[in-house]
């Protein structure tokens, strides 16, 4: 819970545009993380992986208009689901418009569209049997 709430507060501070103090709170984020002894219990809303965090750190490069960083970021997020991180949606689809974000501010224009189409991981509802339209 604590990596989450600093991170809700980098996010704060980015989107004030202060972004020393946004990059100040990520790091109290990865000292969080590092005191972690036990995972929480308080379920899915609130849990914060790595590729959740990776893209919260993500967001706050952008503001800072830093594209390497932001695209070394989305790249750790997107690996962590590659080795099996639990997958969240939402967040992959962030990870991707902001990786697509970076490489615009990079002028990497066919990496941009490389990032905003590539495959979702997650099934879609369609292939699950009991949710088709008849």
């Amino acid at each position: 819970m604590k990596v989450f709430l600093a991170l809700q507060e980098a996010d704060a501070w980015q989107e004030l545009g202060d972004v020393p103090r946004a990059l100040q709170t990520l790091r109290d984020a990865e000292r969080a993380r590092a005191a972690i002894s036990r995972p929480d219990d308080l379920g899915v809303l609130f849990s914060c992986g790595t590729a959740r965090q990776c893209n919260y750190t993500m967001t706050v490069h952008l503001r800072a208009a830093d594209a390497g960083k932001a695209i070394a970021v989305a790249e750790l997020a997107l690996d962590a689901y590659r080795q099996g991180e639990e997958q969240a949606y939402g967040t992959w689809a962030q990870i991707h418009i902001g990786l697509a974000h970076a490489h615009l501010i990079a002028r990497q224009l066919e990496a941009a569209q490389a990032a905003l189409t590539a495959s979702s991981p997650i099934r879609s509802w369609t292939s699950y049997p009991d949710c088709r339209a008849a």
